[in-house]
């Protein structure tokens, strides 16, 4: 089953990366437009991807408090840069599995309790990105092609909405998607009756979010197309919606086209849009690749570190 999985992964990802070379190939002229940014430019794109990382770590923490985990603050920046190294070496989120691994042996976290947190995070997060989407479209009603994007936010953020608002049941049957389904909805049933926790994973949320748009209108900027701050908003919410689909490695090349779809429904090429996309892709794997190394060994150690502690008190007795 694994190897049908990793193969149905390779093939989509060869397949997404093959169509993009195909159309660079065909538009030598775009790869042109890289000369125009600067390296201080490159270095503030890094910067905001690092930030991203930070936010993603102290969700981790907040969110890992709620029960009863205390994390340092050092590892949850390790653990979220860690995650993403791994995203991009394995398909389908292996990073998130290192993640739950690591948590399960340093602090003897469960695996339930980790999904839980994970559900909880994804629904908090979609419901920020789904609300924004609501409000940036409707702000752009004027143009006929955001109409069918406001709706899909719409129907988003009232789902959301209505499961979050729901008691929460637990669905019969054994199946590990059932049993992950049931963990999920009891952590958001712990988490949402926590005020001040809603409040910090909202404000964290809407964080992550507002710095990926600005990222993404900071590379057209650079990159010297012209969009305005609304227009990036409404591509990148959609593009985020690209992490539903984890079959490739960091979803490289589903991001890649999420992008290229939403851009000419705010004026700009498709060309445009895989250009700036390429370029955030670049500067985010910068930073994950330099630090993953280094958050790699200390993680390991501080684990191994668990194992050499329980073995020199059992000596010692």
């Amino acid at each position: 089953m694994r190897q049908r999985r990793n193969l149905f992964s390779f093939v989509v990802l060869v397949s997404l990366l093959a169509g993009i070379a195909y159309y660079l190939f065909c538009h030598p002229d775009l790869l042109a437009v890289y000369s125009n940014i600067s390296l201080i430019e490159i270095l503030g794109l890094m910067l905001v991807h690092v930030l991203l990382l930070l936010i993603n770590g102290l969700l981790l923490k907040f969110s890992a408090q709620k029960f009863s985990l205390q994390l340092f603050y050092w590892e949850c920046f390790g653990l979220s840069v860690v995650t993403a190294m791994g995203n991009y070496l394995t398909p389908f989120s292996g990073g998130m599995l290192l993640r739950a691994s690591y948590m399960k042996r340093r602090h003897g976290f469960q695996f339930a309790k980790f999904v839980a947190i994970l559900g909880a995070n994804y629904l908090i997060y979609f419901w920020v990105i789904s609300l924004l989407g609501v409000g940036v479209t409707a702000w752009a009603w004027t143009a006929a092609s955001v109409k069918v994007l406001l709706i899909f936010f719409l129907v988003v953020w009232v789902s959301i909405s209505l499961l979050a608002l729901l008691p929460v049941v637990k669905f019969p049957g054994s199946h590990w998607l059932i049993v992950s389904a049931n963990v999920m909805f009891e952590g958001w049933e712990l988490m949402k009756n926590d005020s001040g926790l809603l409040i910090q994973m909202v404000v964290l949320a809407l964080a992550n979010i507002i710095l990926s748009v600005v990222s993404f209108w900071f590379a057209c900027r650079a990159l010297g197309f012209s969009v305005s701050f609304l227009a990036a908003a409404i591509v990148s919410l959609v593009a985020v919606f690209s992490v539903v689909v984890k079959v490739t490695p960091a979803n490289l090349g589903v991001y890649e086209a999420m992008v290229c779809f939403a851009a000419p429904l705010v004026g700009l090429t498709v060309g445009e849009g895989l250009i700036a996309a390429i370029l955030l892709r670049g500067v985010a794997i910068v930073p994950v690749f330099s630090l993953g190394p280094c958050f790699s060994y200390m993680l390991t150690r501080e684990m191994l570190s668990v194992g050499t502690t329980a073995t020199t008190s059992v000596d010692s007795n």
